[in-house]
C-alpha cells in the first residue's frame, strides 16, 4: 500500500507502540512481506485478505504456529498504525493466537553449564575470545536476553553496590540483579575507562558484538566442552530459568528474575517432570505424615545435593562430603523405633 510510509511506520512503532529495537525490526519485516503480498495480488486491506494471507503462510510457506504468531503480532501493530493514521478500519477482529508447539528447546543441565563456565574462565590471549567468554558468563549468571546483554551500558553496572539495573528492550521493564564473583570482577574490568553510555561488551573495533559472530563462537565452545545439545543465548536463558525452578520451585520469584510482565511468559520457560510432581505430592502437608520417613530423608538429600556445594571451590570437598553423610546418617538414626519398619 502506497499510503504506508516506512519511516512513519518505524516512528510509530518506536514512539506509540513503545517496542524494543529487535521487536521493531521483526514486525516491520513481517508487515512489508504482507504488504508486498497484497500488492502482488491486488487485494484490499480487509479481514478476508488477512485470512487468505495466513492460509498462504500455512499451506505454501509451511510456517510453524510460532512463526504464524509473529506475523499475527506484526499485523496487529499494522492495524493500530492504520487506525492512528486514519488509513483504514479494523481488519484483525476475530483472530486468535495460534497454539504453539512445544519448542525445540532442551535446557542445559547444571553440569553442562558448569563446563561452559569453566572453559570461559580459562585465560586466553585472544581479545575476541576473551570478550566472548565474558559475555557468555554474563548470559549464564544473569539469564539476560541477547539484545539486553548486547546493548548493556556502563551506567547499568554498579560495582560498589554489586548490582546491575537496566531497562529491558523487549518489554521496557526494569530488571535488577545481584552480582557475584567472578562476574563482578569481569564487569569491573570491562567498564574501566569507558564512558557512561558506552557498551560493556564490544568487539575489537569497540563496536557492537553481532549475533552471528557470537553464535558461531558459542557453538564451537559447546562442542569443545562436549555438549551435543543445541546451544544459543536463548537456550542459556531457558537453562537459567529451568535450573532455578528445579532448585526452588518458586515460579513467581522466577518471573521477577526473568523480568516477565506476565506469568504466562514464565510458564513457557519451565517443564515439570513426573518425578518432580511425585516429589511435590509427597511433600504436601496433607500426605507427608503418611510417607515412609526414609523417603522423606531421601527427598531432603536430593534437595541438598541440588546445591552442589561439594563442587564449590570455596569449600573443602572432603569435609563437605563428611558433614553431608553424617547429617543424613543422624537423620536415619532419628527415626523413632516404631517407624523403622514403616
Amino acid at each position: 500500500m502506497s499510503t504506508i510510509s516506512d519511516n512513519d511506520l518505524q516512528q510509530y512503532l518506536r514512539t506509540k507502540a513503545n517496542l524494543g529495537k529487535g521487536t521493531i525490526i521483526t514486525r516491520r519485516s513481517r508487515i512489508f512481506i504482507f504488504l508486498r503480498w497484497l500488492e502482488e495480488r491486488q487485494k484490499p486491506l480487509i479481514t478476508e485478505s488477512i485470512e487468505q494471507f495466513f492460509l498462504y503462510l500455512q499451506d505454501e510457506k509451511a510456517l510453524t504456529n510460532t512463526s504464524l504468531n509473529t506475523y499475527q503480532q506484526a499485523l496487529l501493530s499494522l492495524e493500530k498504525y492504520c487506525l492512528a493514521r486514519n488509513i483504514c478500519g479494523k481488519f484483525m477482529t476475530g483472530f486468535s493466537r495460534y497454539q504453539e508447539e512445544d519448542p525445540n528447546i532442551i535446557p542445559l543441565t547444571v553440569e553442562e553449564i558448569r563446563l561452559l563456565k569453566q572453559s570461559c574462565l580459562k585465560e586466553t590471549t585472544s581479545l575476541v575470545s576473551q570478550v566472548n567468554n565474558d559475555l557468555t558468563l554474563f548470559l549464564i549468571d544473569t539469564g539476560a536476553r541477547w539484545e539486553d546483554a548486547q546493548n548493556l551500558r556502563v551506567n547499568s553496572v554498579d560495582i560498589i553496590g554489586r548490582h546491575i539495573s537496566y531497562i529491558q528492550l523487549k518489554n521496557k521493564w526494569k530488571r535488577s540483579l545481584l552480582l557475584e564473583d567472578p562476574l563482578l570482577l569481569i564487569l569491573r574490568d570491562r567498564i574501566q575507562g569507558k564512558g557512561e553510555e558506552m557498551r560493556v561488551f564490544t568487539n575489537s573495533h569497540h563496536g557492537m558484538i553481532h549475533y552471528p559472530d557470537y553464535y558461531q563462537y558459542l557453538k564451537k565452545l559447546a562442542k569443545r566442552v562436549g555438549i551435543t545439545k543445541r546451544v544459543s543465548p536463548h537456550i542459556i536463558r531457558h537453562s537459567y530459568a529451568q535450573n532455578f525452578y528445579d532448585a526452588t520451585g518458586d515460579i513467581y520469584l522466577l518471573q521477577n528474575l526473568l523480568g516477565h510482565k506476565s506469568i504466562k511468559s514464565t510458564l513457557r520457560y519451565i517443564r515439570n517432570s513426573q518425578k518432580r510432581m511425585d516429589d511435590a505430592q509427597q511433600r504436601h502437608p496433607h500426605v507427608a505424615e503418611n510417607i515412609n520417613p526414609r523417603i522423606r530423608i531421601d527427598l531432603l538429600e536430593e534437595s541438598l545435593k541440588s546445591h552442589a556445594i561439594e563442587k564449590d571451590e570455596k569449600f573443602d570437598h572432603l569435609k563437605v562430603k563428611e558433614a553431608f553423610n553424617n547429617f543424613i546418617l543422624e537423620l536415619h538414626r532419628a527415626i523413632k523405633p516404631d517407624f523403622t519398619q514403616f
